[in-house]
């Protein structure tokens, strides 16, 4: 047989792999991180979808998808683009100086590109102070919480395309500054992190990844703890973090950046530090709680942290997913009665980090005060107040303006007279 002949037999053999590789799943073959794949089963063909051509489309897509070995080729063409190109396509991934990987968003919010003004967060923080006062006459404790980030703690890694040693005015910059001039509880641990840079005895983030270490975080929660204690005068659960063990063997959320990237090999990383935790809770005060904040928070509900010191693990993520114990609710916060659930709570922990002050505090403000502020004083208003109420919210409304004006076209009254028919039928209702 000729070399001609070889060549042949082994190009056609490596264009029959991946057919081989589908059909018999001959070596078995990890899915890419943070991919959920369209199609899990083969299309089948109907008469309707054969002659759209649906059938034929999703078809392709479905053998787009699972192709054998597609995993690894698409690693094989990652890793070539970091190695020799020293890029990535990850969505929203940074590779930062000495090979350190960022989420672009925190640098974002680092540097002020994302701000929103001065004029929107001091409406927010008015918010924040109203509700806070609210809370306050019911007992509940407001406390807002903003996280160290990835940035703001190790700008001296970002890359100089970003100027990240003349970052503008931030969301963060602001924020501080009227929230620590305002009466709300405010724990800034994005400012004591940076000041205690050199003093930490074990790493805060690591190299790969976007959230704090177990080490970071256990310290913010003893902070929390404390303060609580002291706010509340109560004394919550005893927790200690010992034993701290630097590990080259990291948990999923110190290499979480590295995972989105799906490459061939492990990057280089630091050793990471992981305590042992310690709770003494006999005879001790776990305040019922609710934490309403961004993926921050998911670390310590990761390691079943909350529900030794509170008295529920309750967890709002970002204001939209409802988390207990770990578990998505089927009932998300859109479709809960906030009222009901807030305010049987003792402490309520508003939390952001840089990345997400753009959103914050996740339209928590403007829910809060439409379903429990203005409920309340709406219930309070005499009848004829209310029904001046809703003659305004009609009027701002035009479909239901439009509609009172079909109403009384059909009865053969007037638009006002409609107007104040239906204004008094839902101020009684």
């Amino acid at each position: 047989m000729n070399l001609k002949k070889i060549l042949f037999l082994l190009i056609l053999g490596l264009f029959c792999l991946p057919i081989l590789q589908y059909t018999f799943n001959i070596i078995e073959v990890n899915p890419l991180a943070g991919v959920n794949p369209k199609f899990k089963e083969r299309p089948k063909p109907t008469l309707k979808s054969w002659f759209s051509a649906n059938f034929q489309d999703s078809t392709n897509l479905y053998f787009d998808e699972q192709i054998g070995f597609k995993p690894w080729l698409i690693k094989l063409t990652n890793q070539i683009d970091y190695s020799l190109l020293n890029h990535t396509t990850a969505p929203g991934v940074v590779i930062g100086k000495e090979d350190y990987l960022y989420i672009e968003s925190y640098i974002l919010g680092y540097i002020g590109q994302n701000y929103i003004g001065e004029e929107k967060i001091s409406e927010k923080v008015n918010n924040l102070q109203e509700i806070s006062d609210f809370l306050d006459k019911q007992g509940v404790s407001l406390i807002v919480t903003f996280a160290p980030g990835k940035a703001s703690f190790l700008p001296e890694y970002i890359p100089n395309k970003y100027d990240p040693e003349n970052p503008k005015t931030s969301n963060y910059n602001t924020y501080s500054k009227l929230l620590s001039e305002s009466n709300i509880r405010f724990l800034d641990f994005n400012d004591y992190f940076k000041m205690q840079k050199k003093n930490f005895p074990y790493p805060v983030y690591s190299k790969v990844g976007t959230h704090w270490s177990s080490y970071a975080k256990s310290v913010v929660l003893d902070s929390i703890i404390h303060f609580i204690e002291k706010d509340r005068n109560i004394d919550m659960p005893d927790f200690e973090f010992n034993n701290i063990n630097l590990s080259d063997s990291l948990e999923k959320v110190d290499w979480d950046i590295e995972e989105q990237m799906n490459l061939l090999w492990p990057l280089e990383h630091i050793k990471m530090p992981y305590p042992n935790y310690n709770f003494f809770s006999y005879g001790k005060n776990k305040p019922n709680t609710i934490v309403i904040s961004d993926s921050y928070w998911w670390c310590m509900v990761a390691d079943r942290l909350p529900n030794k010191i509170f008295n529920t693990d309750e967890y709002w993520f970002y204001f939209k997913d409802r988390h207990i114990n770990n578990v998505k609710q089927k009932r998300d916060v859109a479709n809960t009665n906030i009222k009901d659930e807030l305010l049987k709570q003792n402490v309520i922990l508003l939390m952001a980090t840089e990345a997400t002050l753009h959103m914050f505090p996740y339209g928590f403000d403007e829910r809060f005060n439409k379903d429990i502020i203005v409920a309340e004083q709406y219930d309070q208003m005499p009848f004829n107040d209310k029904v001046t109420y809703w003659t305004n919210q009609i009027k701002k409304d035009p479909k239901w303006f439009t509609s009172i004006q079909a109403k009384a076209k059909a009865k053969g009254i007037s638009t006002e007279e409609m107007l104040r028919l239906d204004s008094e039928f839902m101020a009684r209702k």
